[in-house]
């Protein structure tokens, strides 16, 4: 025996919202754009506005469609009231008038000014987004963007970019390094892609550009250079908020005569120890990578065995410098 289920109200088809303004009051409004191959009538349509301040319940008036792959802009001309948005903390939701079924959800953050885009080279965004504005450090996150030109109605722009830029150089000479390593790893948080490593190598002056993804970004800094300790900048390092140019000089202290000074049969060196902050490794290049610890077993730090040798600022305390079979205790005095 077959059995037949009739659904005279099949779920509705997600609708993201595009974009979206929360501020000035006379400009709120979001943009939503229709996935699907046909046309979807959002005429009693259910707009949920909340905050912790309270909540507002709007409806569609009667005739507005979204065409195929088109979008619509909803505001207070064809919403029953004024969609107010702006707040420290607030969300949106989309709901069917025949299933209830939320079709847009929206998570949004600011105290300010804000334009809030998906860049037209980025997909619509799965369940809940967000975008942010802080005070005068405008950045967002998830799957939208700030863009200081709104384009409602239309297509979004494309994604610009973050940067981090500057120059190598000889830590003692303060002459430029060329064809130095700079790989710029992403800790957190990059929404527009899975990317974590970007790398460039110095020109002649001792200069390297990076372009890294939009969003509020954590990163650290790695550079190796032949005849040079590899660099690991001591900080975790932040891009507050979209289109920021960072720049950082990058200045490393040469090898002279440590391979020589270091006998043969010596896998690991650490050096000096005690140290005052800065810790000075140096071991023969392979494929087994440098761990270090602290006095409860915590990995600090691992360094990889090709590039044979680096510097590390460390806080004051007892560690453990392991490769393979052979540890040293490594000492850091307080200042």
């Amino acid at each position: 025996m077959l059995l037949f289920i009739l659904l005279e109200n099949p779920l509705p088809p997600p609708i993201p919202i595009h974009e979206f303004a929360v501020a000035p009051d006379s400009l709120e409004r979001m943009e939503l754009f229709n996935p699907t191959s046909y046309p979807i009538d959002l005429s009693g349509y259910r707009v949920y506005i909340w905050s912790h301040e309270g909540s507002t319940n709007l409806w569609v008036m009667n005739g507005v469609v979204i065409p195929p792959g088109g979008l619509v802009v909803l505001d207070e001309n064809n919403l029953t009231g004024h969609p107010s948005m702006n707040d420290t903390l607030g969300g949106i939701q989309i709901a069917s008038p025949d299933t209830g079924v939320y079709t847009s959800f929206l998570v949004m953050y600011s105290t300010g000014y804000a334009y809030c885009d998906i860049p037209s080279s980025y997909p619509p965004p799965d369940g809940q987004s967000a975008c942010a504005v802080l005070g005068e450090q405008d950045w967002a996150f998830s799957s939208y963007y700030l863009d200081e030109t709104p384009s409602f109605g239309q297509p979004n722009d494309n994604l610009g970019t973050n940067t981090i830029s500057g120059f190598v150089k000889d830590k003692s000479t303060d002459e430029p390094i060329q064809n130095a390593e700079v790989h710029v790893n992403l800790l957190c948080c990059p929404c527009f892609t899975d990317q974590r490593d970007y790398y460039d190598y110095t020109e002649g002056d001792g200069s390297y550009y990076l372009e890294l993804p939009m969003g509020r970004i954590e990163l650290e800094v790695i550079t190796s250079a032949s005849g040079y300790y590899s660099y690991f900048h001591p900080e975790t390092l932040l891009i507050p908020y979209n289109f920021y140019d960072l720049t950082l000089d990058i200045y490393m202290e040469p090898i002279v005569g440590q391979e020589e000074e270091i006998p043969s049969e010596v896998f690991l060196k650490i050096y000096p120890n005690p140290s005052p902050g800065l810790l000075k490794i140096s071991w023969s290049k392979g494929p087994q990578d440098v761990f270090i610890y602290d006095v409860l077993g915590r990995e600090v730090k691992t360094l990889p065995g090709e590039i044979g040798g680096a510097e590390i600022n460390l806080l004051p305390g007892v560690y453990l410098v392991t490769r393979g079979e052979e540890t040293i205790r490594a000492t850091i005095r307080p200042d």
